[in-house]
């Protein structure tokens, strides 16, 4: 978190920026580009920017947001004497109008109003309107973009393509053009040297060596990329259906892939 504070005034105000992931600051404004927008708008209204919060990789939710929460108690408390709150947009805020509502309500109790750079609206009955119909369009914006997400990661796993960010061992991840689409699609790829570990592990369990035993005979000759290896790490690997060829997204089989393991049954309990 950043913040700065000088005298308080009349016209003095905290700006809010946030982003929940590094990929919407990707397609989004970053949390700079927030700021920047957010100070100019103080600017050219003649007020005072006291304060500035800044929440990254968080969740939607504003209840699990601490340095949202910090910032409520600091102007309800009057630690920040301000006379508004600016945020770039109120989707960066509050993710479903009724949390807009409750807070809006809140704040104007005190005499703290809730101003977003992007959906500049006045503080008139008709403005109290707009603002909560602004936030109803962005939920609903917001509930659509998620459900199309989910839909392509679905079809993307149902044409074997990889939708995480991190490869199980004995992978790795390789990209690929696709004829009609723009842009790469990940896939997973056999990574030779971690491939001959995981067919090990797999081997010494069907000899009738635990877990523990297991690991140890790894951690004596090598490492769990760069990390020693646990019993947890051993116990996904042999439970892991991956490693026969088969990806498992949202619940469901989706498509093949490289296999390592001819077969698996239900190896992970000893």
């Amino acid at each position: 978190m950043n913040k700065t504070f000088e005298n308080k005034k009349s016209n003095s105000v905290v700006l809010y920026a946030r982003v929940s992931t590094d990929r919407q600051a990707k397609k989004d404004l970053s949390i700079p580009d927030q700021l920047e927008r957010m100070r100019a708008y103080a600017d050219a209204k003649g007020l005072v920017v006291v304060g500035e919060y800044i929440e990254e990789g968080r969740s939607a939710t504003v209840d699990s947001r601490p340095v949202f929460q910090e910032m409520i108690d600091r102007v309800t408390h009057g630690e920040d004497s301000v006379h508004a709150i600016v945020v770039h947009s109120f989707s960066r805020a509050f993710r479903n109008v009724t949390d807009l509502a409750i807070y809006l309500r809140n704040l104007r109790q005190i005499g703290i109003r809730l101003t977003s750079v992007t959906q500049d609206v006045d503080d008139s009955p008709i403005g109290k309107f707009v603002t909560l119909f602004y936030g109803l369009v962005d939920e609903m914006n917001s509930a659509e973009n998620s459900k199309h997400v989910r839909r392509a990661r679905r079809e993307n796993a149902r044409r074997g393509f990889f939708n995480g960010s991190a490869s199980p061992f004995g992978y790795k991840i390789s990209e690929t053009k696709v004829i009609g689409h723009t842009g790469y699609r990940k896939i997973l790829v056999l990574d030779d040297d971690e491939a001959a570990v995981v067919r090990e592990i797999y081997d010494l369990y069907e000899s009738g060596l635990g877990l523990k035993k297991i690991t140890e005979n790894l951690n004596s000759k090598c490492l769990c990329r760069g990390q020693e290896w646990r019993v947890q790490k051993v116990q996904k690997i042999l439970s892991d259906v991956v490693y026969t060829g088969t990806y498992w997204f949202g619940g469901r089989e989706n498509g093949y892939m490289a296999q390592i393991v001819e077969s698996k049954n239900d190896r992970s309990e000893q």
